[in-house]
């Protein structure tokens, strides 16, 4: 927070539900193949230290970008913090009505990417 000179975040996003494994490339790749090695890590760890940043005043808001129904469903039967926003690909021919209904249902507001 000292580096970015703030006293806190107004809003978190985690990008994705998955992540890849750390390494020295950026988009580590499995020795066998061109697939991404992914990491065993749980979004949900996550979120719950995303929670406690929200507990301790340094994030206003948390949210999720690229998740869908299931998951977010998963973090609100496990966690304390609903997700304030889910961030989605969103657009005339991809209008994901199904998504955008549930999460109207929740309370979470939907912005959309391109």
């Amino acid at each position: 927070m000292n580096q970015l000179k703030l006293e806190y975040i107004d809003l978190m996003l985690i990008h994705w539900p998955s992540g890849y494994e750390e390494g020295s490339e950026p988009f580590p790749k499995r020795p066998d193949s061109d697939k991404m090695r992914y990491s065993d890590e749980d979004y949900l760890t996550t979120w719950k230290v995303l929670e406690n940043f929200v507990k301790d005043g340094k994030i206003r808001s948390i949210g999720v970008s690229n998740f869908n129904h299931k998951q977010i469903e998963r973090i609100i039967a496990n966690c304390a913090v609903l997700p304030a926003v889910l961030q989605v690909e969103l657009h005339p021919y991809f209008q994901q009505k199904k998504l955008r209904s549930f999460c109207k249902e929740k309370g979470i507001v939907v912005t959309a990417y391109r």
